[in-house]
């Protein structure tokens, strides 16, 4: 009982974040996009295995190194979006741990930041947080985080189709949310949209990308980690709204938690005064 609860707790901040987005993409119809923000399928397109990005370790390193061998995971973001990346990888990161498949054993992981201004020494410590998150054995040897210049953040979005734009008002990137899954010759073979991905279609997408097959397209779900604010008629993030239904729903399961061991030690006392009883 108590496994299932802390697994349905652990699950809580996506489910939390995909209410706040559900809730928020009325507005977005209404007002449009400062500039285009979505992840659009391009399956069967070859991403340039030849560009140079600087890993985690803060080596020069070409995509080629991560391909060839192995299917790949490609999350887009950047390390300083705490609430949509975080998010995101977070699900990614609880959907491995039902695979029966290891990062750097069958597959790799590449979490590629969109903003040209993060330090290699971020995406180190962005990257030691979520092997140590994951803790498997040897993933880290497979799940690397990659930052780059703008030709080279350019090339590789356009090549997947991930659109997004920087809003200089709130200092934030506006941005979809998703995985594009890649065969080992760098092309495009599944989409995945939102902020949690079953771990068996997830599977699945990777086995195919392991046989270069190209998967068919998914329905798209728009998820961005900004709002269309109708008073000051700009984007923001949706950090307020988000604290405050995290917070409702911590103190919702923490009740739940307390009631469920009132009542669990009620039942042990009359268990245990049954059996003193003559």
């Amino acid at each position: 009982m108590q496994r299932n609860m802390a697994r349905n707790n652990r699950l809580s901040l996506p489910a939390l974040a995909l209410m706040l987005c559900a809730a928020a993409m009325p507005l977005h119809a209404q007002q449009p996009l400062a500039g285009r923000a979505d992840l659009e399928q391009k399956l069967g397109s070859q991403i340039p295995l030849n560009l140079t990005f600087t890993d985690e370790t803060g080596h020069a390193v070409t995509l080629q190194k991560y391909f060839g061998q192995h299917p790949v995971i490609l999350q887009l973001g950047y390390n300083h979006c705490w609430l949509m990346c975080d998010v995101v990888t977070n699900a990614l990161v609880r959907s491995m741990e039902d695979l029966r498949i290891t990062p750097g054993t069958d597959f790799n992981v590449l979490f590629v930041s969109i903003d040209p201004n993060e330090t290699w020494q971020l995406a180190a410590r962005k990257r030691f947080s979520y092997v140590r998150a994951y803790g498997r054995p040897g993933a880290g040897d497979g799940w690397h985080f990659l930052i780059g210049k703008p030709t080279q953040i350019a090339a590789i979005t356009q090549a997947v189709g991930f659109h997004y734009f920087y809003d200089p008002a709130a200092k934030l990137f506006v941005h979809p949310s998703g995985l594009v899954v890649l065969t080992p010759k760098g092309v495009t073979s599944k989409y995945f949209y939102g902020v949690e991905f079953d771990p068996h279609d997830l599977r699945k997408a990777l086995m195919d990308a392991s046989d270069e097959t190209i998967g068919s397209k998914v329905e798209a779900l728009l998820l961005l980690c900004c709002e269309w604010n109708p008073l000051t008629g700009k984007y923001g993030v949706l950090i307020s709204w988000l604290l405050k239904i995290f917070c409702l729903g911590s103190a919702g399961w923490l009740f739940g938690y307390i009631i469920l061991c009132i009542r669990r030690d009620a039942v042990r006392r009359r268990l245990k005064e049954a059996s003193i009883s003559p």
